[in-house]
């Protein structure tokens, strides 16, 4: 099964709690192997097994959690 890391830029994150409430819920994700978000760098590094229908269940869940996805970028 194929290992992919994304990069996604976040918008709305006001504070390092918001981070972690958004490293919890996409920890959750089954597939997810490894997630760690920045509030300094307004990104999150996401490591996943599968294919895009997890990055897009990764995006939903932020997205329900009041953060705007605004890029990904494949990790190599």
């Amino acid at each position: 099964m194929k290992i992919t890391t994304q990069t996604l830029t976040i918008n709305g994150m006001g504070c390092s709690n918001c981070a972690k409430s958004i490293e919890t819920a996409v920890a959750g994700i089954v597939g997810v192997q490894s997630v760690a978000v920045s509030f300094e760098e307004k990104q999150a590094a996401v490591t996943f097994s599968g294919e895009n229908a997890i990055l897009q269940t990764i995006i939903q869940t932020i997205t329900q959690l009041g953060f705007e996805v605004v890029a990904t970028t494949e990790v190599n």
